[in-house]
């Protein structure tokens, strides 16, 4: 036996030798309890064809720990996420197959066909036993990629004659089957086996830098106000309605509205917002992965971002990068401190790429990241904003707000939630992964928006719902003050009845004039002290208006008197019954304090009345209703610009939410 054939038999034995026979049994014992290194890898997401084998029977797999020995393996269509507890993510794509094994050194995927991307830092604090990282390896029919624990984002495609690795981040070291081992750092490509050609072994391992092919990009206005300064000039001109391409160094500028740069080909898309400006970069695709990178200089403002979820692609802004190896709808803003970062659907790598290092942070959906030099603590964002519940036919009142934040009943896991402006979601605003039962999406001036959430990997047009929702969005109609209403009472009418629900209204008698009367004598008694009236008063003309609060809540007659010139009484008045009442029953929710624009204070004073029957939530916090339904408490504003969020349940019925928007203390 040649010296290089017992290095490559030494290799694949070492690697294997955890998992031979003299210890199948403890393996499969352990894979049943979900323990050893099988219990450190959790199958996270699918969708499409993805089956699982385990013990040697094939089944559709679902999330959930895997064990020594599974065999995952996905279809043409197939995709799936696997996540080590050490933050680690290993992308499955199409007709793809690995089996799960381990070594001396950590965990082993046998690869032994298709593509997986392993993306993250591998050094989460605490995670593992014992707090550690997971050291992975990936054996292909053609030699070892040793991936490591360090920060990494690694491509590895197994073809029909070698394999081809391609390092985005950190290093690696690929052994090829005769033993020699090569380092492939980040921006290149690696290869083990034999060329496309079929060249010898090991020829083609050492690591040649990138070179993509470009892609054409569109600047559509959409209705916008927005600028061009094409590349090397200084002067800005209207961008007018028909979509222009852009080149290298091409400047855009946007003065209002929401223009978008589409990228040709791809399902990749920036929307700006106003009062951002970005210097065009360019866009390229890697033929052999399909992999997108976008390149932009962001100078201010802000975009939402739209990556596809067939291919892996990636924004770059300078040194730093944004990659989701499974789309998502992101946003990235730029601040006086750094960049700005959000996802709310799929999950992303972002790192810093600079002479000195490279750095990475994973940035999951429903998470807010403050990236500044090269380094980054992600947050949970949304708990601030307007919640809608997973009820149909919400209805929100508002003045202009950037975002809702739609939630459904459940824990944190893996969800797939669509978000469309009609029933049948047949072009949906939002889809893709969340982690949090909940997300943030943009709120329509108007229109109305539906939701659904499915299992993580289901397919919509198969899948019952988890939960589902809609919403309609409109400006809170003008409201009369109550107080100034003129409720009209008729001379003559057996018994006129008035209701109220915030103070006493004004009232206003009317009566048939007389052609001889120079003014009108009216008199109000409470039905139960008729010697004694509780207004009286003269009047000129056919109607007579009494002030706000004149009379109060209670039973009335009252009557009218036409004068004379000289003062003498025309007619004598007939009694005409009057009742006032409190009405708890009011058919929507009132607010009479804040109004929008009011100045923030720590404190907000909040007023007004709700329906019988209903719970009101002011900023998610239930709030006690009196005798009659009315409410007057404080309550401090939340959120940026500062809001009163009053949220109205009633039963099975919708909710109701207006939102008040203040203007900032600051």
């Amino acid at each position: 036996m040649s010296r290089a054939l017992r290095s490559a038999c030494t290799l694949v034995l070492v690697a294997l030798a955890p998992l031979g026979c003299e210890r199948c049994g403890d393996s499969q014992n352990a894979a049943s309890r979900g323990e050893s290194s099988g219990s450190r890898v959790r199958l996270e997401s699918r969708s499409g064809s993805v089956t699982l084998e385990h013990g040697g029977t094939r089944s559709a797999a679902q999330p959930g720990a895997l064990a020594l020995k599974d065999a995952l393996e996905t279809g043409e269509d197939g995709h799936a996420t696997v996540r080590f507890l050490d933050g680690r993510a290993i992308d499955v794509g199409a007709n793809a197959r690995f089996v799960l094994g381990e070594s001396a050194d950590g965990v082993v995927l046998e690869l032994s066909r298709g593509i997986i991307l392993s993306r993250g830092t591998g050094s989460s604090p605490g995670s593992g036993p014992a707090g550690s990282a997971i050291a992975l390896s990936i054996l292909t029919p053609y030699g070892l990629t040793r991936v490591g624990t360090g920060a990494s984002d690694v491509s590895i495609d197994v073809r029909s004659d070698f394999a081809e690795v391609e390092v985005r981040l950190g290093n690696v070291e690929l052994v090829q089957k005769d033993g020699a081992s090569t380092a492939v750092n980040a921006g290149s490509r690696g290869q083990l086996g034999g060329g496309p050609a079929g060249g010898p072994a090991g020829a083609t391992g050492t690591s040649r830098e990138l070179t993509l092919p470009t892609l054409a990009v569109t600047l559509s206005a959409r209705g916008a106000r927005v600028e061009l300064a094409a590349k090397g000039e200084k002067t800005f001109r209207p961008v007018g309605r028909a979509p222009v391409a852009l080149v290298e160094g091409d400047v855009v500028r946007v003065r209002s509205g929401s223009p978008v740069l589409a990228v040709g080909g791809s399902d990749t898309e920036l929307s700006l917002s106003p009062g951002s400006e970005l210097t065009w970069e360019g866009a390229s695709k890697d033929p052999t992965t399909h992999a997108e990178e976008t390149r932009i200089a962001l100078s201010r403002g802000a975009l939402n971002l739209k990556l596809g979820a067939d291919r892996p692609s990636r924004l770059r802004l300078g040194d730093t990068s944004l990659e989701a190896r499974a789309g998502g709808l992101f946003t990235v803003e730029r601040t006086a401190r750094g960049l700005e970062l959000g996802a709310r659907v799929g999950d992303a790598q972002v790192g810093t790429h600079s002479p000195s290092g490279e750095t990475s942070q994973m940035l999951e959906a429903g998470q807010h990241l403050r990236w500044e030099g090269g380094r980054g603590s992600p947050a949970a964002v949304g708990e601030e904003l307007p919640r809608l519940s997973a009820r149909s036919g919400q209805t929100v009142f508002h003045p202009g707000i950037p975002e809702v934040l739609l939630s459904w009943p459940g824990e944190r896991g893996a969800y797939h939630v669509e978000v469309a402006t009609s029933a049948d979601f047949d072009h949906p605003l939002v889809s893709g992964l969340v982690h949090e039962p909940a997300v943030s999406v943009p709120a329509p001036r108007r229109g109305q928006l539906f939701w659904r959430v499915l299992a993580a990997g289901a397919d919509p047009a198969t899948a019952t719902p988890l939960a589902q929702g809609s919403a309609r969005f409109l400006p809170e109609p003008p409201r009369q003050e109550l107080a100034r209403l003129r409720n009209e009472v008729p001379e003559g009418s057996e018994t006129t009845t008035i209701y109220f629900q915030d103070k006493p209204p004004s009232v206003t008698f009317t009566y048939k004039p007389d052609a001889r009367a120079l003014q009108y004598k009216i008199a109000v008694f409470q039905a139960e002290a008729l010697d004694a009236p509780v207004v009286e008063r003269s009047f000129p003309g056919d109607h007579a208006a009494l002030e706000a609060g004149s009379l109060a809540e209670g039973n009335y007659v009252w009557s009218v008197t036409p004068m004379s010139k000289g003062g003498e009484a025309l007619r004598g008045g007939k009694m005409t019954k009057l009742v006032l009442v409190y009405d708890n029953s009011v058919p929507s929710l009132l607010v009479v304090t804040p109004k929008n624009g009011d100045r923030a204070q720590p404190r907000v004073q909040v007023t007004g009345v709700a329906p019988v029957g209903a719970h009101l939530f002011v900023n998610e916090k239930s709030l006690a209703l009196d005798a009659k339904h009315r409410f007057d408490a404080q309550v401090p504003p939340r959120g940026q610009p500062p809001m009163v969020v009053f949220r109205l349940t009633r039963g099975a019925g919708a909710d109701a939410v207006i939102v008040r928007v203040l203007k900032s203390g600051r």
